[in-house]
């Protein structure tokens, strides 16, 4: 085939095969650099899940402190812009074959945690959101009715046990510690056994059965951070602060192993480039010199013939369609034509010379008939 292609084309050829090596290896270099991005990109992500969950800490630790439902909304708007950038994240991963595993974790823990703060939001309602709403309205409704019945009696002792008993209410609202109930049930439950009027009696037991209500409910919510609701939240938070660390760790295994593929990928790919181009060079480089030595021997085998160092002038043999097979025709054409030529000199010079011999010998009447 290549016998037939000019020397220009072998060159284009060349060229040609040389351009889309180099267009193969920058394909591949900004494939590279496309799955890097999108993999800086997707570690970015992750690390603004990580600034979404500390900004549902922060929305959850404003809400224990100043039991606002603002932040509780803003807690679930947060909540929401996460999940869906877990959404977006899913797709990526499910494009890159990535392992799915620890992204779907996260998520539902991160359910998990919006589904107990919202628990544990509820349960703070029930309690009361400030000193008038839930039970510590009725809490407060009732211990006001126990003082003015108190009051009502003039009885001091009475008082001072009432003011006790609030005393042991404010401690345990305080502290958070069940023993300041231990104290306040057996307090109130003494004063109920004693001799006291039947309106005090039942403001008592009132009173008694809204602290304990409440109490009931803030064990619920937990005592401490390791107790209760609270330390369900605890556990679920510190669960998302573990996932976030194996995700970043995935994606950056991952990425490492991109690069190292993508190397082998270029080495491969270069060195398969690099065999086509060298071979495609000696292939042209020995057409080419072939062709270049055919036409060179039969050049100077038609010299020799000139110059009379040989009896035959052999053709050029023409292998190729290219610029040395059609110098050869040329110079063929020409040599068939000086051969045909100098044979027809010969044959006057031998004709020439016969006439000469026979004039010698007296036959004058001799003529040449070869021109």
């Amino acid at each position: 085939m290549l016998n037939n292609l000019k020397i220009k084309s072998k060159l284009l050829l060349l060229t040609a095969m040389t351009v889309i090596g180099l267009v193969a290896l920058i394909f591949l270099n900004e494939r590279t650099i496309i799955t890097l991005v999108n993999l800086s990109d997707v570690k970015v992500s992750i690390e603004k899940l990580e600034l979404s969950i500390l900004e549902l800490r922060k929305h959850e630790k404003d809400f224990l402190l100043r039991k606002d439902l603002k932040y509780f909304e803003q807690f679930n708007t947060v909540f929401k812009k996460m999940q869906e950038e877990v959404q977006t994240l899913e797709l990526f991963f499910a494009n890159q074959a990535l392992e799915i595993t620890e992204l779907k974790n996260f998520q539902t823990i991160t359910t998990s945690y919006q589904q107990i703060f919202s628990k544990l939001v509820q349960t703070q309602q029930k309690i009361g959101l400030n000193s008038k709403d839930g039970l510590y309205g009725s809490l407060r409704e009732s211990v006001h009715h126990v003082q003015e019945t108190a009051t009502q009696t003039k009885d001091f002792k009475l008082l001072s046990q009432v003011y006790d008993l609030r005393k042991q209410e404010k401690d345990f609202m305080l502290r958070s510690d069940l023993k300041y109930v231990e104290i306040f049930k057996k307090k109130i439950d003494a004063l109920l056994q004693s001799n006291i009027s039947e309106e005090l009696l039942g403001d008592l037991r009132n009173y008694r059965n809204h602290f304990l209500a409440l109490v009931e409910e803030e064990t619920i919510l937990g005592l401490s951070s390791d107790e209760g609701i609270r330390k369900e939240m605890r556990a679920t938070v510190h669960q998302t602060e573990e996932n976030i660390i194996k995700l970043i760790k995935e994606i950056d295994v991952h990425t490492k192993e991109s690069i190292r593929i993508t190397e082998i990928i270029n080495i491969v790919v270069s060195i398969i480039i690099i065999f086509i181009i060298v071979a495609l060079v000696l292939v042209l480089s020995k057409n080419i010199n072939n062709s270049l030595s055919q036409f060179q021997t039969g050049l100077l085998s038609f010299f020799r013939y000139l110059n009379k160092e040989e009896r035959e002038a052999h053709l050029i043999e023409i292998n190729s369609k290219d610029e040395f097979g059609a110098m050869s025709t040329v110079v063929n054409d020409n040599i068939k034509k000086i051969q045909a030529g100098l044979l027809k000199d010969n044959e006057a010079v031998s004709e020439a010379l016969s006439v000469v011999e026979q004039a010698i010998k007296g036959h004058l009447d001799v003529q040449l008939t070869k021109q």
